[in-house]
């Protein structure tokens, strides 16, 4: 049996009393004493915290970096300026996810694309197959910087103690910043996996996570692990990769258009092209 990878903040969650579990090969918190119906609660009500930093973070550079993405990517990526982020699937050639994903554009020259941890290797071996015709690279940079989700009504109130004003970042969804935090650069956008109206996810340096983990407690915010990660998920509708998509239990493809929210993860706008998967997926739209 292969280690189990660790995050940034293992040794945090250890401390906290923390319930740890394998979840797609990382040992993750499940639960922190308080108990997953708190967490969720408290989510609901103040602010909680949530480590992603398992998740992968590839960084996508290049020339043809858009027309790689275009390739790869359910969505169309020529709509994604700096600033925004856009919601995608990974699709294979029959119209089943290989992943789901998002694509955030925070500097013109260069994407990054948050992929689900379990898939994060599969999803490099999917690419590496594919770059070679294309004028781009695709770097694996998840061990290098941490990400924390910021969940909840008072997320605002609390990221503005640390910023020291409004949070820099647009008011719609998907809208992306940057802010300095007490000297400490911070990545923020507004996007999350709960349902919640106010929640941003934040990227920081792999060095300075433990320090605004703690600083996000100081201020009010709640530590909450996977439990009421899925939770709260369910309670928005929202899937999740090994569930509601990827593989059915008998192994095969569950279709992309099978999931609700497939509507706004693919186009078969004009300006986008031929992409993978696109003539299954115009049939699966027809069926669905």
């Amino acid at each position: 049996m292969s280690e189990l990878k660790r995050t940034q903040l293992f040794d945090i969650h250890v401390e906290a009393g923390a319930t740890m579990v394998d979840f797609g090969g990382w040992e993750m918190p499940v639960q922190y004493p308080t108990g997953i119906v708190a967490e969720h609660l408290y989510t609901r009500s103040d602010c909680s915290l949530f480590d992603v930093s398992h998740m992968g973070r590839l960084l996508i550079e290049g020339p043809d970096r858009l027309a790689f993405m275009q390739h790869v990517l359910s969505s169309n990526v020529a709509l994604v300026k700096p600033g925004r982020a856009q919601y995608c699937m990974i699709p294979n050639a029959t119209g089943g996810a290989v992943d789901d994903a998002y694509v955030y554009m925070y500097e013109e020259d260069r994407y990054m694309l948050v992929v689900n941890a379990s898939n994060t290797d599969k999803d490099l071996a999917h690419f590496a197959t594919i770059l070679p015709q294309y004028n781009c690279t695709v770097t694996n940079m998840t061990d290098k910087c941490a990400s924390i989700a910021v969940q909840g009504p008072d997320s605002d109130k609390i990221l503005g103690q640390l910023i020291g004003s409004e949070v820099p970042v647009g008011p719609k969804k998907n809208d992306l910043g940057f802010a300095m935090m007490e000297g400490r650069k911070v990545w923020l956008s507004r996007t999350g996996y709960t349902g919640e109206p106010i929640g941003y996810e934040l990227f920081i340096e792999s060095a300075e996570a433990v320090w605004l983990w703690n600083r996000l407690i100081e201020l009010g915010a709640a530590p909450t692990a996977l439990g009421a990660r899925d939770t709260l998920r369910l309670e928005a509708a929202l899937p999740l990769y090994g569930h509601e998509m990827g593989k059915d239990p008998s192994g095969k493809d569950i279709p992309i258009f099978a999931v609700p929210l497939a509507k706004f993860a693919v186009s078969f706008n004009e300006q986008k092209g031929d992409f993978i998967g696109k003539e299954a997926l115009l049939k699966q739209q027809a069926a669905y």
